[in-house]
């Protein structure tokens, strides 16, 4: 008899090799419980082998049983919205929501016999889960997840300008290096990431957050800045560890809140990250939370392992600079103009200046560590002391403040006091007249 040979995918088998391998680097600082395995073998999928146009639709709580992959750009053409090719993954999502509310409803026990081709094909994904009702919970369950191959790849390439820096920082706290990995879940590395919630920067920090660590004002948001958001995360995850003991915990609160870990800790009498993903009910307590810690240590696996994953990965060069603390309130013009460096450049370098100081219409605050390039031979003391008087300041312009009624509108307060709609948007980064 001829033996055929069954050919085994290669992602399968670099998984099987990671599982393999995890625990030995994965037993100390950052734990692989196993409830989180399957966790963290989907999410290194979803980072590394599937690409944006391709939506996996799975279950949220058995993250592992995956009813289909969906590639969009088979429906739509490329130039389509996201927003609206998601028609078809609501469509689909429903699709199978029907057969599973069917599968809820028929007599237990189902006779597998009975069942059409895709009713059995879902009945076949659940066969291995013992659980009350659990093609009704599945319905309520669904999700879609949009592949992030491309994104997690330019991610990898723009981490290359910031991590040594990050690395650096995170050792003079005495903190894991490996923590500068979470940019990766956050944010891809992309320093002007703004979210629907309002987090924004490298390091996604809402602005209640961010204010106990960093400047957020008319003039600067410090979130925006990849060097000092890091110092800032670094500060945070350390009185993360120091309040709860481990990273595992200490790394979720981040996600979801120190005192949120500090309750589902307190509640379960465990430290055990996955006994508290599978077994602590709370509200906020979803699937972004209890996956954080599974994406990070998928995102560090995927980090330190590039190669195996993306082969050659172009990373962009470290970035380099001068810094100079000015003595005085001075305008970005004034620095452009006296120390003959471009604009563009300035605020290339200093991405914590908002509007009002891009403009000019603000200076830049006494004290402010000013970067400046690091490719020319200058000095940038002497160069300051050649800025004429005139253009040093020791107090910030001052603006007038209007607090905003109900009914108000723009136009009406334009109005009043004698200015243009336009430059109210522009003082207060307001990206709509309404």
């Amino acid at each position: 008899m001829t033996m055929r040979c069954q050919r085994i995918p290669l992602f399968s088998i670099i998984f099987v090799l990671f599982l393999m391998t995890f625990n030995l680097f994965a037993n100390g600082e950052f734990p692989l419980p196993p409830q989180l395995e399957d966790n963290v073998h989907f999410w290194i999928k979803i980072y590394t082998q599937y690409s944006k146009s391709e939506v996996v639709i799975h279950d949220a709580d058995h993250i592992n049983i995956i009813y289909e992959v969906i590639n969009l750009d088979d429906y739509y053409p490329r130039d389509v919205s996201l927003r609206r090719k998601w028609h078809k993954v609501e469509q689909v999502k429903k699709e199978y929501r029907k057969i599973l509310q069917n599968l809820a409803k028929r007599c237990q026990p189902i006779d597998p016999d009975q069942l059409g081709e895709k009713e059995r094909r879902v009945y076949d994904l659940w066969a291995n889960v013992v659980e009350q009702q659990k093609f009704a919970k599945a319905a309520r369950n669904i999700r879609g997840q949009k592949g992030l191959r491309e994104q997690f790849l330019s991610g990898l390439e723009r981490s290359g300008k910031y991590m040594q820096k990050m690395k650096q920082i995170f050792r003079q706290y005495n903190l894991p290096e490996e923590l500068c990995f979470l940019p990766h879940v956050e944010s891809s590395f992309y320093y002007k990431a703004y979210s629907k919630m309002g987090a924004a920067g490298l390091w996604q920090f809402t602005r209640s957050t961010g204010r106990l660590y960093v400047k957020i004002n008319y003039s600067l948001d410090e979130r925006f800045d990849p060097i000092i958001a890091t110092d800032a995360a670094a500060r945070l995850l350390r009185n993360n560890f120091m309040e709860l003991g481990h990273w595992p915990l200490a790394i979720t609160a981040y996600n979801h809140g120190l005192a949120g870990m500090k309750k589902a800790s307190k509640r379960l009498h465990t430290t055990d990250m996955g006994e508290i993903v599978e077994k602590y009910r709370s509200r906020s307590f979803g699937f972004a939370s209890k996956n954080f810690y599974a994406e990070f240590l998928a995102a560090k696996e995927i980090a330190e392992n590039y190669q195996r994953y993306f082969g050659y990965v172009n990373f962009e060069k470290p970035i380099e600079f001068k810094e100079f603390k000015l003595r005085h309130y001075v305008t970005l013009n004034s620095m452009a103009k006296e120390f003959k460096i471009d604009k563009k450049l300035l605020v290339a370098l200093n991405p914590a200046f908002r509007r009002p100081i891009i403009r000019s219409q603000r200076r830049i605050p006494r004290g402010y560590g000013i970067r400046l390039p690091s490719d020319k031979n200058y000095d940038p003391g002497a160069l300051y002391a050649e800025l004429v008087e005139t253009e040093k300041f020791n107090s910030q312009i001052r603006d007038r403040y209007y607090k905003v009624q109900r009914g108000d509108n723009l136009s009406d307060i334009a109005m009043r006091y004698g200015t243009s709609v336009l430059r109210i948007m522009e003082l207060n980064d307001l990206p709509s007249p309404h």
